[in-house]
């Protein structure tokens, strides 16, 4: 951060306290005003508007210069704090302050933060992991780490769902084709596959047991590739999940791969061809895995 700052005014709006630090001009947005303005030293020691700002041996009295140079928020240029005349308000977001040098500057409003999250005491457990809000972005967890994935692209939901129909339209009445769905693992392990097989249909819990799902499937993208092709798809086998479709939308034409399980690894069993997958196991059915044409306009 502050080699981006360098040179620079830079405009920032933050929540933690450790990110504003160093800023040459803070002000303090609380209930939709601004609170107080100042730098760090400043307002963690004066007993101002905004509670938020004092730790709870703050003294009366602040100890902090008030000469300080301010400028914009977490900027880089100087401007003394005494050389402003006047401000007035825009916007929500911004104020902007007239100085005695002629320089018109604008200042982001900073939100009052929020209180420092507690460091979770140990690994993770599986209740506390169901207890955390539904996503997306998603949370997985493995022997008690969080694994947070962020929200796909818009071409791998799209293949998403278009494999998912097809699925579903070819799964005997025993299957029901999943997306998104948890799946617990064993022990203080859950992971979210982009779809899977289960012989539970109509299931209505909230996590469903690695046992009853017969194949997870996994559209790779840049930030999850490596971690599906290698932690994903050991913890997958050491489940017992008995096959594995791992989908690639990277080139212009998506490609797949089908693995089964056999003595506690996955083996390949089937791959597409020209945009087209044919599988046999856990029941037949063709996927394509081109996209369709999309309508001419007019």
């Amino acid at each position: 951060m502050a080699e981006v700052r360098r040179g620079r005014s830079t405009l920032l709006i933050a929540h933690r306290l450790s990110t504003i630090r160093t800023a040459d001009l803070i002000a303090v947005l609380d209930n939709g005003r601004v609170a107080e303005t100042g730098i760090y030293s400043e307002l963690i020691e004066r007993p101002g508007t905004s509670p938020a700002w004092s730790p709870p041996n703050a003294t009366a009295t602040s100890t902090a210069s008030r000469e300080q140079n301010m400028a914009c928020a977490a900027g880089s240029k100087q401007v003394p704090s005494a050389s402003a005349r006047y401000c007035r308000w825009l916007g929500t977001d911004f104020r902007r302050v007239t100085l005695e040098v002629q320089v018109e500057t604008e200042v982001a409003t900073v939100a009052a933060p929020h209180p420092e999250p507690a460091v979770h005491p140990g690994p993770w457990t599986l209740e506390e992991w169901l207890a955390l809000p539904q996503g997306p972005p998603y949370t997985e967890l493995v022997d008690g780490l969080l694994v947070m994935s962020p929200v796909s692209a818009y071409r791998n939901q799209r293949l998403m769902v278009r494999l998912w129909q097809q699925l579903d339209a070819a799964a005997p009445a025993q299957y029901e084709i999943m997306p998104e769905a948890n799946v617990a693992l064993g022990g203080d392990r859950a992971l979210i596959p982009d779809f899977c097989v289960i012989d539970r249909p109509g299931f209505d819990g909230l996590i469903l047991p690695a046992r009853h799902v017969l194949l997870v499937g996994e559209i790779a993208s840049p930030s999850t590739r490596v971690y599906d092709r290698t932690t994903k798809r050991a913890l997958y086998a050491e489940a017992g999940i008995p096959y594995l479709l791992m989908v690639d939308p990277s080139c212009q034409l998506p490609s797949a791969v089908c693995y089964e399980l056999l003595d506690g690894s996955y083996v390949e069993r089937a791959r597409s061809q020209d945009g087209l997958l044919r599988l046999d196991q856990p029941f037949p059915v063709r996927l394509a895995l081109t996209f369709p044409a999309p309508p001419t306009a007019g």
